[in-house]
């Protein structure tokens, strides 16, 4: 599991200079990261978009979703996971389908 974190980690870090750079062309400053977020704090979670148009781009396969809950956490309570019921726990269905998370970073 501290693999996943990882691997999450350093997409959401390469989705936010991406983001920045290519496509509002605004730097990332050197003072904001690294980013870090143990999603303990709800307001902080209100900043994250979780499955934006996912019921456009697949309406037959969209059972698994981003979440932000209690299911499953490496620390504290609260954790960013994909869930194909609601967030209940972090079980995935095996389907072919893209989703996407991210958090604007200024």
């Amino acid at each position: 599991m501290r693999h996943l974190s990882i691997h999450i980690f350093v997409l959401l870090l390469f989705a936010s200079w991406f983001v920045s750079n290519v496509v509002f062309g605004a730097p990332i400053k050197m003072e904001d990261l690294p980013y870090l977020c143990d999603f303990e704090n709800d307001a902080e979670n209100a900043n994250w978009v979780l499955n934006p148009q996912i019921e456009t781009i697949d309406t037959t396969n969209n059972k698994n979703k981003w979440v932000i809950g209690e299911a499953l956490a490496y620390t504290g309570r609260k954790s960013m996971y994909v869930s194909c019921d609601g967030g209940q726990s972090s079980a995935y269905a095996a389907t072919d389908n893209v989703l996407i998370a991210y958090r604007d970073i200024t």
